[in-house]
């Protein structure tokens, strides 16, 4: 699959570009501890339409970081650089979980920078104090338990009962994302996330066509996260994938790229 796509390094940052000739790009942000390789069942099938991109965020698959301290922020200036750099006025930013987070970020930031958007597993509220001693918590214990059984006890609440015992590939793909990404990005990033601001103050001011999904048994970012979404965002929709947990892109591709696919021909 990777010979139909283009891989190219850009100064910290490494992402995927179809190069499509089209009007629409749809620019795919990866959740945490994840990489852009999350999103090649929607790349392979969306990239006959759209002009397709995938990144992986500082720190996580090929992109490198320097000795500074993450920050959502952060992150989504490094994609308005990249998007200068290509000279890329408008994307539908797509984002899941901590993908979710930045695009939110990004459209609140730069709202003339994005044509639509689609959010999946993820929610505008920031951490409360116990997600942030839990966040603090697994920091303390990363050096004792090492990221082979980090990344084994995450996949356990990442994906639905049903995913964990039919979609070996998908679990096992999304395990080895975990254990390939180091401890100190690891660290570094469950920083960023407990320190983000809340953006749901912002929602209201969101106008452009908004797909939101969520999992039916997500239980990282459940269902009344996603509402919450859908009932501030003014031109949203709100879906729930079935036999999906907080991976629903990879655990019912199907219905997640159907659903996608009906709101972009709805929308551009």
């Amino acid at each position: 699959m990777k010979n139909l796509f283009h891989r190219i390094i850009s100064d910290q940052i490494a992402y995927y570009d179809t190069e499509t000739q089209s009007e629409n790009t749809l620019f795919f942000i990866h959740g945490f501890p994840f990489n852009k390789e999350m999103w090649l069942p929607q790349i392979e099938h969306f990239k006959t339409q759209f002009r397709c991109i995938a990144l992986d965020v500082k720190g996580h698959g090929l992109s490198t970081s320097d000795e500074e301290d993450f920050s959502v922020s952060g992150f989504t200036n490094d994609i308005i650089s990249l998007l200068d750099e290509l000279k890329i006025e408008k994307v539908i930013l797509v984002g899941l979980s901590m993908g979710g987070y930045i695009a939110l970020n990004l459209v609140t930031r730069f709202p003339e920078r994005v044509s639509g958007l689609i959010l999946s597993g993820t929610n505008c509220i920031p951490d409360t104090p116990e997600a942030k001693e839990k966040r603090m918590k697994t920091i303390e214990s990363l050096p004792k338990i090492g990221m082979e059984v980090y990344a084994k006890e995450s996949v356990k609440n990442l994906f639905a009962p049903n995913s964990l015992l039919n979609k070996q590939a998908e679990v096992q793909l999304i395990r080895a994302m975990i254990e390939n990404t180091s401890e100190i990005t690891i660290v570094k990033t469950l920083k960023a996330l407990a320190n983000r601001e809340e953006t749901c103050s912002k929602l209201e001011n969101i106008k452009q066509p908004t797909l939101i999904l969520v999992g039916e048994n997500d239980t990282v970012t459940p269902f009344a996260r996603a509402e919450m979404l859908w009932e501030n965002i003014v031109n949203s929709e709100l879906f729930v994938i079935e036999k999906a947990g907080h991976i629903a892109n990879l655990e019912n591709t199907s219905e997640f790229n159907q659903i996608i696919g009906d709101f972009l021909k709805g929308n551009f």
